[in-house]
């Protein structure tokens, strides 16, 4: 028989994903494998009949072949269902949203982090098209604003408000969910509540308001969970437990606000379960007063402040000196968009700040040029590098102040703003994406994906970075080229220490050669197979005006991919053995690319560094994906406020160099067009229709002709096409910009300067072979693709083709050393009677060897005898 059940003490989420479930196993028989809360026992006096749910006495457990467990993976939770585990052929089907707490494991094991277990059935149910009656959506409807808090609890996830929306529409009674959720306390309840309230234990725990309510009452009273939304409501606590003697157990049930208190990991080891804001566990082996004193000192244990000082101030810290003109402090402001700025002395030691406000009263009264040491303000509010989130909130709130220094003894080690605090207000949602990302284990990708010698360079890198005691990563490109199945070899390792020093060791164990660059914390190690290795210090990056080179400094991972362009490019992954293939993803570029989604890292980045604008239309036609919708507007604001027209021309060709080196650089050069790019690069650059049918031709050429061209004749061809309308100044302007070299331009005029001619001989009729020979041979290979590309005459490309498959690489069967056995000497003699063989050898008018011997024989006794 198959059984749908949940855990012992069933609430409207439990009761919601059995009957979900019915929908999706319609053969199963719901069963109550224990009690149910009060609410749900009042619901089910309705409702009973048109759910048909039996109780565990009911049903001969031991026959049970499949168990459709929901809202639970905890063995101990499902009652007398556990017996039957043992059973070789069950099979269990889990789904749950307590994440992090099951002991079971099913053969369909759904265990996601969302506000309510029945919002995943839902979800199949919806996919499967399955029909739900006005009850069934109603019931379902209860579980999920039971456990989100009616939608507004932080657990609450999107998807839980969809399928909510789903439900309504299948016709679920609000009416209905109104009267059961937060219904009124009964008798008992009341009582409870009031010896809760007065029992009532605060504590202060590292700036956290947490509350113990111990009671006893002699029999057992339902709807703690009712109870304690009500202690919550009129107290406020960030953490609450209730402790209720009832009978020979203790019950507890934890509610948490706060990141600080998961209540879940704090009640496990009393048998609990839930999840982190909400949990519950009954004891029967220990008194009230071990279970509280239990709590008390793990909450004093285990309550550490999520974030510190230093885990959310910014740093370092723009300052200035106490002599700093008010106009130039005025001019920093306006560049960093910083609204105040700490003033330190030649020792680095604070000597006070000054804000924006400061400065506008100095310049209203005219003192631009007085130093700001005469308008700071010198009493200023520090606090440590230790210091907690919750204290650090109330010093901004009750003391009104916007920053606060961070000092380690009378050295300022980073700032901490109001945007800080309330960006980490906002960092739970961040939160669960990186712990639901940044533990992903790509080594099984990594192993089915990349070559052996790479894994095994990359296991080595590990085991001496472990030698060593310092945490390496692979990062960038790389990652982002394995998680999307494509080669990409070129590794970059960012250290989380000292960079250097590993990369010393590393050239030093492996035999490379080792170049360092102090200045950037980077360093490069060439193996001696020739791969190279990019090694760097975990650093972050400043910019001191847009579009110049950034200040580089040492700071932490996540710092380091928080610089770089692209989510798709901010991934890492560990080589260390402990945590070999663990992906690090603090923000969203696996999602990214999933969704085929180019999304920038934050909105200054295009202005910060143009160049990002070219890498982001690479990116987006490379991999055939769409550029996300903020990162367009930011794009469009930046070309707004000119920054491309501030670029050196190097940085402009080198964008232009990568694109030409791309598979299919046309593509980029059409969408460049949206933008009109171009006019940044050149201004007399146009890309016409002609111009782009030519470089699409070109593209297809170069990608598939048989005789592959080198990336930089292929970069020749596509520029010679680009500039062909231009006039020869132009060009030669333009390309010395691109720093092309003489050569290069060169090949460059070949090609412009004799296409016509060379198309007007190639139409001519009975050319021969030799003359063919004579008049393409000269010429690049660039220039023959040039040439065959520009022309629109069949006839022309015929013969280009024909010379490059059957004259280009012509050889006699002869060559120098077999005149030497006809007993001539060697001599400039040699060259010219081999090129006359050769051309009578492509015309036809030889075709052995010994008649090569022959002829060579003849015109060589001819010219010695001075014929």
């Amino acid at each position: 028989m198959e059984f749908i059940i949940s855990h012992g003490n069933t609430d409207f989420d439990s009761l919601a994903s059995m009957v979900a479930a019915k929908k999706l196993y319609p053969e199963a028989q719901m069963v109550f494998t224990g009690k149910l809360s009060r609410e749900v026992k009042e619901y089910m006096a309705l409702y009973k009949d048109l759910l048909n749910i039996k109780n565990a006495s009911q049903v001969d457990v031991q026959k049970a072949s499949k168990l459709i467990i929901v809202d639970t993976a905890v063995k101990s939770r499902i009652g007398n269902f556990a017996q039957a585990l043992d059973k070789s052929e069950l099979k269990i089907h889990i789904y749950d949203h307590h994440v992090g707490n099951e002991d079971l494991q099913g053969d369909i094991h759904l265990v996601k982090p969302l506000g309510a277990t029945a919002t995943m059935l839902v979800e199949m149910i919806e996919e499967k098209q399955i029909n739900l009656n006005p009850t069934e959506a109603t019931t379902i409807a209860l579980g999920i604003y039971g456990d989100t808090g009616c939608l507004t609890y932080s657990t609450t996830t999107q998807r839980d408000v969809a399928a909510v929306a789903f439900l309504l529409g299948q016709k679920a009674n609000l009416k209905v969910v109104r009267e059961f959720i937060g219904r009124p306390l009964g008798g008992e309840q009341k009582d409870i509540l009031n010896n809760l309230l007065n029992s009532m234990e605060t504590y202060q725990i590292h700036g956290l308001k947490v509350v113990l309510a111990p009671t006893i009452s002699d029999s057992y009273i339902d709807g703690l969970s009712a109870l304690a939304a009500k202690v919550q409501d009129l107290e406020s606590p960030d953490a609450l437990f209730l402790i209720a003697q009832m009978g020979n157990r203790i019950h507890v049930v934890g509610r948490s606000k706060v990141r600080e208190v998961k209540v879940n990991e704090i009640l496990r080891p009393l048998g609990g379960g839930g999840h982190r804001k909400a949990a519950s566990a009954a004891v029967k082996s220990k008194t009230l007063e071990e279970v509280r004193n239990y709590l008390y000192q793990t909450l004093q244990e285990k309550v550490k402040p999520l974030f510190l000082a230093k885990d959310i101030m910014s740093s370092p810290v723009k300052t200035i000196a106490p002599e700093t003109s008010i106009r130039e402090a005025a001019s920093i402001m306006a560049r960093y968009g910083h609204t105040g700025l700490p003033i330190v002395d030649a020792k680095g030691k604070l000597k006070g700040i000054i804000s924006r406000r400061d400065l506008d009263k100095a310049k209203q009264h005219g003192y631009l040029h007085l130093p700001v040491k005469g308008f700071m303000s010198s009493k200023i509010v520090t606090i440590t590098p230790e210091t907690g989130f919750q204290d650090i909130q109330k010093i901004i709130i009750e003391k009104d102040i916007g920053r606060l220094p961070v000092l380690e003894g009378e050295i300022m080690v980073g700032i901490v703003s109001r945007t800080d605090v309330l960006r980490s207000f906002y960092a739970e949602q961040k939160e669960k994406q990186e712990e639901s990302i940044t533990h992903d284990n790509v080594a099984k990708a990594m192993e089915q994906r990349l070559p052996l010698e790479i894994q095994f360079l990359l296991t080595k890198i590990g085991k001496i970075a472990d030698q060593e005691e310092q945490e390496v990563y692979v990062v960038g490109g790389f990652v982002r080229d394995l998680l999307l199945g494509k080669r990409n070899l070129d590794i970059d390792l960012v250290v989380e220490g000292d960079g250097m020093k590993f990369a010393r060791q590393l050239a030093a164990e492996m035999k490379g050669e080792l170049t360092v660059h102090p200045n950037f914390a980077t360093a490069n190690v060439l193996l001696p197979d020739g791969m190279k290795l990019d090694v760097a210090t975990a650093r972050r990056e400043f910019y001191e005006y847009p579009a110049v080179l950034p200040t580089v400094e040492t700071g932490s991972l996540k710092q380091d991919l928080y610089r770089r362009d692209f989510t798709i490019n901010a991934m890492a992954v560990q080589l260390n053995a402990t945590h070999y293939g663990r992906l690090i993803d603090f923000f969203g570029g696996q999602k990214d690319l999933q969704e085929k989604c180019i999304r920038v890292l934050y909105n200054l980045s295009f202005i910060e560094d143009p160049t990002r604008i070219f890498r982001a239309l690479r990116f987006e036609q490379r991999y055939n994906f769409r550029l996300e919708e903020q990162t367009v507007s930011f794009i469009n604001n930046a070309l707004k406020m000119g920054v491309l027209s501030q670029l050196s021309g190097t940085r402009l060709k080198n964008e232009l160099l990568l694109i030409l080196k791309e598979r299919n650089p046309v593509k980029i050069l059409r969408r460049s067009e949206d933008w009109s790019l171009f006019e940044y690069i050149y201004p007399d650059l146009t890309l016409d229709k002609e111009t782009l049918y030519l470089l699409g031709y070109a593209e297809m050429t170069i990608n598939h002709f048989p005789y592959p061209l080198t990336e930089k004749d292929a970069i020749l061809v596509y520029f010679s096409l680009l500039v062909h309308k231009l006039s020869r100044e132009a060009i030669e302007d333009f390309a010395k910009k691109m720093e092309f070299t003489n050569k290069d331009i060169t090949k460059i005029f070949a090609s412009l300067d004799n296409c016509k001619r060379m198309e007007l001989f190639l139409l001519e009729d009975n050319i021969k072979p030799s003359l063919l020979y004579e008049e393409m041979n000269s010429f690049a290979l660039s220039t023959l693709y040039f040439f065959l590309i520009k022309t629109k005459e069949y006839k022309v490309k015929k013969r280009i083709v024909y010379f490059l498959q059957k004259l280009r690489n012509f050889r006699t069967e002869i060559d120098g050393k077999d005149l030497l056995q006809l007993g001539f000497k060697p001599g400039p003699l040699f060259k010219q009677v081999l090129d006359t063989i050769k051309r009578a050898k492509m015309d036809g008018e030889i075709d052995t060897k010994e008649k090569e011997l022959n002829l060579a024989y003849t015109l060589l006794l001819k010219k010695e005898q001075g014929g």
